[in-house]
Parts: C-alpha cells; sequence; structure tokens
C-alpha cells in the first residue's frame, strides 16, 4: 500500500509517500523525511499537554506535559490517568508529576506552571 504525507519535521514540508511493500520513502528532501514517515505509519508517536487537578480554589488546575512523545495507541490511556491525579500540595515548574509514565523510560509527567497553594 502507498501512504501520502507532508513531512512536519522542517519547513520544507515535503510530499512523501511510503510503501509499505517495499519499506520505502519518496519524495524527502533530507534525510529526517525517511524517519518522519515510517515513524508515522509504522509506530505514530505524539507529545501530550494536558490539565490536572489541584485542591486550591485560587488555581484548581494547572498545566502538564510529557517530557517525551509516547505511542499514538496510548493516548486515551494517559488522559485517563491525568484526569484522576490531583495536586494538593506546593510544586514547581518542571518538578516531575509522575516519573517513567506509562512504563516508558524517561517520559516523565511533569509541571508547565508553578502550583503555589493558596
Amino acid at each position: 500500500m502507498i501512504h501520502h504525507l507532508t513531512c512536519i519535521v522542517c519547513p520544507n514540508g515535503c510530499a512523501l509517500t511510503y510503501d509499505d511493500k517495499l519499506d520505502e520513502v519518496k519524495g524527502n528532501k533530507c534525510p529526517r523525511g525517511e524517519s518522519f514517515a515510517k515513524e508515522e505509519i509504522l509506530a505514530p508517536k505524539r507529545n501530550l499537554t494536558a490539565l490536572v487537578k489541584t485542591i486550591y480554589s485560587n488555581q484548581p488546575v494547572v498545566s502538564v506535559r510529557l517530557s517525551n512523545k509516547i505511542l499514538k495507541k496510548d493516548i486515551f490511556q494517559a488522559m485517563k490517568i491525568i484526569d484522576e491525579i490531583i495536586i494538593d500540595h506546593p510544586m514547581k515548574l518542571g518538578d516531575i508529576i509522575i516519573k517513567d509514565f506509562l512504563n516508558y523510560q524517561d517520559v516523565n509527567l511533569i509541571l508547565t506552571k508553578d502550583v503555589k497553594g493558596e
């Protein structure tokens, strides 16, 4: 099967084709396009940002993100876990809420804003 993609790795925006029978990418102007196309077809990954609840009325939610990409198929499971989190103490931007999130090594759920408390 032939897959058609637009590369988003660099500003060129190459129109790529990936032939899964030949495991071949065409249309890329740089080597990053080949790895992008193969990953996007074979094991697509995404970054994830979200909000978690706090116990503080002056800051009822705070933003979080994953430190690295996870497989696209794991996003719903990730959001279920994130939805259950309630921060109940002050924390700083960059603090790790969950280390090795979803058992991915080196993927941590981290704060993107301070939680100051009341």
